[in-house]
């Protein structure tokens, strides 16, 4: 990989302070996939990217690339602040959860472009406010799924392969999910010992129709509570299960739902 200048279309991840005076940026790049960048003087700076680097945000952004170490950050051209996102807690809050799902999940220099349009997309329906966040995060996670290749089986049982419903041979309303096996499990191939998650039909088929539809027909939707309340238990956990650990948002978010006075003890991402 030799040193080269690239301009690319960015998401902001995340952000650490480094050193005195310059911060290192998370980045999820259209072209280049994700990418860590070093800004120097951001912290000081009165011009240069003021306001553009706090997450999240759509940039337009040169850097010098370098293949070994951190890239440099030249230039970075505000596209859309999310300003919507960042008045309300809540809101913020999941924006973070969508932030942090890339970052654990996508490979540094992979590029998804698909990918970067799914969170870009969600990002602005996310900040527009017509649609409910709580269904914005769940569609995202089982899109999100689909498009890096860790899509769970939910459309019939995972171990015997009967379909769930209409002309399945597994037609019982007593199903479960497994993160191990990565899908649902029907009453007849469940073993004792494995830890399972209770799922419904109804919330199997609106995950299955979620990961179908094009982003911009989800709105058509209407989950009621149980698949809402079912769908976060079965992909949070399923998601936990990939990659080892519990988002920092998700337990915020989770919290936030619980007791609300806990937003004045926010901390962001």
């Amino acid at each position: 990989m030799r040193k080269e200048y690239r301009k690319a279309q960015a998401i902001t991840l995340g952000t650490v302070d480094y050193g005195e005076s310059d911060r290192i940026i998370d980045l999820y790049t259209l072209e280049y996939g994700r990418v860590s960048v070093i800004a120097k003087g951001a912290r000081r700076s009165l011009k240069r990217f003021v306001g553009k680097l706090d997450p999240p945000t759509l940039l337009e952004v040169i850097y010098f690339n370098a293949p070994y170490g951190l890239s440099r950050l030249d230039s970075a051209e505000l596209l859309d602040g999310f300003i919507n996102i960042k008045q309300e807690v809540a809101t913020y809050a999941r924006a973070c959860y969508l932030l942090e799902l890339t970052r654990e999940m996508t490979r540094a220099g992979q590029v998804n472009e698909k990918f970067f349009e799914l969170a870009k997309y969600f990002l602005e329906t996310l900040g527009s406010g017509k649609e409910r966040g709580e269904n914005l995060l769940r569609y995202f996670d089982i899109k999100a799924l689909d498009l890096l290749g860790f899509l769970p089986h939910v459309e019939g049982c995972v171990v015997c392969r009967d379909l769930f419903g209409d002309g399945g041979g597994s037609v019982s309303s007593d199903i479960y999910f497994s993160s191990h096996k990565g899908g649902a499990i029907c009453a007849g191939c469940v073993k004792p010992t494995e830890e399972l998650t209770a799922l419904s039909v109804g919330t199997a088929r609106f995950l299955s129709t979620a990961a179908r539809m094009p982003n911009e027909k989800l709105k058509r939707l209407r989950p009621n509570q149980v698949f809402l309340r079912e769908g976060a238990s079965v992909l949070e956990g399923f998601i936990k299960h990939l990659i080892g650990k519990e988002f920092k948002s998700a337990s915020f978010i989770n919290k936030l739902g619980q007791n609300p006075a806990s937003a004045m003890n926010m901390k962001r991402y």
